[in-house]
């Protein structure tokens, strides 16, 4: 049985290696206690690190990268793969209020 997720953060980029992690860590830290969350990075199609810095800063699913996709896409693939009953968007060179 697959656990049940409350809320998943869909963070989306294109060569945001440098702020990814920070990104990840503020989606983390602004999860209330108690809810079950899931971090999918969806990138764009990244000459950079982005990859590698999502999957070494704890993103749960990385989907993306293969081609150069506009952020509706990638946002749309992100919608399509999220397992929570709400979800969130955020770019991956934001980083989310711990109070959110």
């Amino acid at each position: 049985m697959t656990e049940r997720v409350e809320l998943t953060f869909v963070a989306i980029g294109y060569n945001e290696a440098a702020t990814l992690e920070a990104c990840i860590a503020s989606l983390r830290a602004a999860t209330p206690p108690g809810v079950t969350a899931e971090i999918i990075y969806v990138d764009a199609g990244s000459q950079d690190a982005s990859i590698e810095t999502a999957r070494n800063a704890g993103a749960d699913r990385i989907l993306g990268g293969e081609k150069r996709r506009r952020a509706a896409e990638n946002r749309n693939l992100g919608m399509q793969a999220a397992r929570g009953e709400m979800v969130q968007f955020v770019d991956g060179d934001m980083t989310l209020d711990p109070e959110w």
